[in-house]
């Protein structure tokens, strides 16, 4: 279904009223899976911010100030800089710190390499795909479920993974 602007207020309306109260981003993103409501990406590429849409709808946006986490170890900025950055920005860090260390922790179920974040990749059982492209961009509980989920491989072993799974000899 196509959406204009007005269908999206009206959405965020409806489903505040539901919820009894101002829904957050992830709420929102789980009341799609129930029902045919328009994307947080399309709602923000339309208003320009979650909390723009929000206000056009008459709605209590989302404090702006998000507690300031902590600096995971393997980010290399300074605590200065940390600090500054808007509260999404260090949470998409730190997840993606995290998959960073689970990812050169475990290294390659196959063979063993573990030198370069880079070169690792999570491999979803059974040719399942996760709903991100980027493990990182989800949920921080959906992320951690998912990388149990996953087999970490290098990429030569992941490619092989997925060619050996074309009943193609070699």
């Amino acid at each position: 279904m196509k959406y204009d602007e007005q269908d999206c207020i009206r959405c965020l309306k409806r489903v505040a009223a539901e919820m009894g109260k101002s829904p957050t981003h992830n709420e929102w993103r789980e009341k799609r899976k129930e029902e045919d409501l328009p994307s947080y990406g399309y709602i923000v590429k339309h208003f320009g911010s979650w909390n723009n849409a929000k206000e056009e709808a008459n709605l209590s946006k989302n404090p702006a100030h998000s507690p300031i986490l902590e600096k995971p170890d393997n980010v290399s900025m300074s605590d200065e800089k940390w600090q500054s950055l808007a509260g999404g920005k260090r949470t998409t860090i730190s997840r993606k710190a995290k998959a960073i260390e689970y990812k050169l922790s475990s290294g390659c179920e196959k063979c063993g390499y573990d030198k370069h974040e880079a070169a690792l990749e999570f491999h979803h059982p059974n040719g399942r795909e996760g709903e991100y492209k980027n493990i990182e961009a989800q949920p921080h509980e959906d992320m951690l479920k998912e990388m149990e989920e996953c087999r970490v491989l290098c990429g030569n072993c992941h490619n092989i993974e997925h060619r050996e799974k074309d009943y193609i000899s070699h």
